[in-house]
């Protein structure tokens, strides 16, 4: 596929999560608890969108890929009764855009679309025919959009969610290798960017809050994002084209209380719970919670503006036993070709797990 054609397609994009690093398993390295963070004063997490979305910023909801509670969480989060209203755009990176008008009429409460019904595996092309499709292959991900369409079939016209599919419409077909997936993949975040810039511009004065990767909200200069992902991520862009808009979250998946307390002072009282990180020292050591705690020796503000904590987190990686149910496992095997080698080893591995 023609590069310029992918960014061409919508003037926008959703991000990847640097899905090489999240698939294995790290260890981690010693908590440095000089790196303290007892400043920083926790709200809860509903409060803390309200006044960032109020504000007209892009709030960008860090994920990490194969932790379903903190993804529960994020997804519930996303449509709590306290935004309603106020949280009207939310912006994925796990969707393909061919899909766009499929979500639409699921999320306005339509039972068919297009002469045929929408059912369980009608909708899994929205997440499977992104490009990144194996982050999108867990159970947590596929009651997304079933979530979102009983938010807004419960809310007045006024205050329900539309939600923003920004990675470009593409065709597997057009993939012809490896060289072509890595070619899209390196766009995204520009194209992401655009599709931000063109549709929800600092005079609009509109919030909207973006669900992806929590390596693209990265914005300090300088540094490696991870493996794969490009020089100038999502957070970069913004911060370089429209400073002090976006608000970058970054969660925490630590697994324990104690882990937790030498790197934010002491978890909060009441959590879940976001913070900002405008206070926390200076100091070198562990940087940012983990699984992405290697971006660098810098002062975390650098890099993002607060951390969500949802709670002790732990890996797990499962397909969502709906991806077996029909044909999409011959049709993920069909394209595995193209992907990067350790990615066909983890949709190969998750396939394997449904029987």
């Amino acid at each position: 596929m023609n590069r310029r054609r992918f960014i061409q397609l919508a003037g926008a994009s959703a991000t990847s999560l640097s899905l090489d690093r999240l698939i294995a398993a790290e260890e981690r390295p010693p908590i440095d608890a000089s790196a303290s963070m007892s400043n920083m004063t926790w709200r809860k997490s509903p409060d803390f969108l309200d006044q960032a979305l109020s504000g007209g910023q892009v709030v960008g909801l860090g994920e990490a890929h194969w932790y379903p509670g903190l993804i529960r969480y994020q997804h519930e989060l996303v449509c709590a009764p306290e935004l309603a209203g106020r949280l009207t755009d939310l912006v994925l990176e796990c969707g393909n855009r061919r899909h766009q008008a499929l979500l639409d009429a699921y999320l306005d409460g339509a039972e068919a679309f297009d002469g045929a019904p929408i059912d369980e595996q009608r909708l899994l092309a929205i997440r499977l025919d992104s490009l990144s499709f194996p982050a999108w292959m867990s159970p947590s991900h596929g009651q997304l959009f079933a979530r979102l369409r009983a938010t807004n079939l419960a809310r007045p016209a006024g205050e329900r969610i539309r939600v923003h599919l920004a990675e470009p419409a593409f065709d597997w077909g057009d993939l012809a290798g490896e060289d072509d997936w890595w070619a899209i993949n390196r766009q995204r975040d520009e194209a992401f960017f655009r599709y931000l810039e063109a549709r929800f511009t600092p005079a609009g004065g509109r919030g909207v809050v973006v669900l992806c990767g929590a390596r693209h909200l990265l914005k300090g200069d300088g540094g490696d994002a991870g493996p794969g992902m490009p020089r100038e991520p999502l957070g970069r862009l913004m911060a370089h084209h429209q400073p002090g808009r976006l608000l970058s979250i970054w969660p925490s998946t630590s697994g324990d209380e104690s882990e937790v307390a030498a790197l934010v002072g002491r978890p909060p009282d009441r959590w879940p719970a976001i913070a900002s990180v405008a206070d926390r020292p200076q100091s070198a050591g562990r940087v940012l919670p983990p699984p992405f705690d290697d971006v660098g020796e810098v002062a975390p503000s650098r890099h993002v503006d607060a951390c969500l904590y949802a709670g002790p987190q732990q890996r797990s990686m499962q397909c969502d036993p709906v991806i077996g149910r029909g044909e999409w496992p011959e049709r993920l095997r069909a394209r595995a070709h193209v992907l990067p080698a350790r990615l066909r080893e983890a949709v190969s591995r998750l396939l394997e797990s449904l029987g």
